[in-house]
């Protein structure tokens, strides 16, 4: 199974958003059951939980530290957090799309659709891919040197390491398949982090946003650190991503009984076109080759 998926990734559409008619289903539901309600529930629970923790953070840094929230744009941390409660956002709005087109027995896809589809995915790979090198930055480098006041501080506990385990937990929750090339996604947005560090050095505002990116002191070593930092960080931790996802399919595998793959199978036809069933599909939650055998 795990060659069989690798050797499906090296193809050049890779690098692009398209799925599968057999996979588009698989946005609006879990790897775990076809139930687009609890699905939906679980989406609008991880959003409003996000969305909550970001919007605390902005008035009580507002209230009682302006300069702290102004300066947050800085950090990485924001980013990523920003960027993973816009993922869940869009998730849930694919969500209630796939609720409605099971309710309407709708089986047409409109570019609006096709488009917000496109975006979730994108901004799920950068943001999770942000989140990653956030939490394994901060405890690697950083935590050591925190005050007590910021070690005891619930959000800096929430922002670099419970964001962490939503993004672990969606990846083993959500039926969407993860694509090996999307790494390059994360290089971009560790391009741009990267690039506005400069800016920000450059304009006088702040060259050590962190202690060992300081671009007035070792500008060299810095740069170095970038290009590591925007390059291959993105890569190895995406291949870390991908080899969970592979855990997944792996798992639901061994534990969902034959006869309700084969369900699950039956309801993934119902919506997907029958002239463009040409390809594996490297997600068991259609499996079609599976199928046919169950059938013949």
């Amino acid at each position: 199974m795990g060659k069989n998926i690798c050797s499906q990734q090296f193809t050049f559409k890779n690098f692009g958003f398209r799925c599968k008619e057999d996979e588009k289903n698989l946005f609006f539901r879990s790897q775990w059951g076809s139930d687009r309600t609890l699905f939906f529930l679980y989406r609008l629970f991880m959003t409003l939980y996000s969305f909550g923790w970001l919007l605390a953070y902005m008035i009580v840094r507002g209230i009682y530290n302006i300069g702290a929230l102004q300066r947050s744009y800085q950090y990485l941390t924001q980013w990523s957090n920003v960027m993973a409660t816009i993922y869940f956002a869009l998730a849930c709005g694919l969500s209630i799309v796939g609720l409605v087109k099971n309710k309407r027995s709708n089986r047409t896809e409109s570019g609006a659709i096709k488009f917000l589809r496109t975006l979730t995915w994108m901004i799920w790979t950068m943001s999770s891919l942000m989140i990653l090198i956030v939490v394994i930055t901060y405890w690697a480098l950083l935590w050591k040197n925190e005050s007590p006041e910021n070690r005891r501080d619930p959000f800096n506990f929430h922002r670099h390491l419970v964001v962490a385990i939503m993004i672990v937990i969606d990846v083993f929750v959500a039926g969407f398949p993860i694509r090996l090339l999307h790494f390059v996604y994360g290089i971009v947005i560790a391009c741009l982090y990267s690039v506005m560090t400069v800016i920000v050095h450059a304009a006088g505002v702040n060259s050590a946003i962190y202690g060992f990116l300081n671009w007035a002191e070792n500008p060299g070593l810095t740069a170095g650190i970038a290009v590591a930092f925007s390059v291959l960080g993105p890569i190895l931790l995406h291949c870390i991503i991908f080899g969970l996802y592979c855990l997944r399919l792996q798992i639901y595998k061994c534990t969902c009984p034959p006869d309700e793959r084969v369900k699950q199978n039956v309801r993934a036809i119902a919506y997907s076109h029958s002239d463009e069933h040409n390809g594996a599909v490297d997600n068991p939650a259609f499996d079609r080759d599976r199928f046919q055998e169950k059938i013949v």
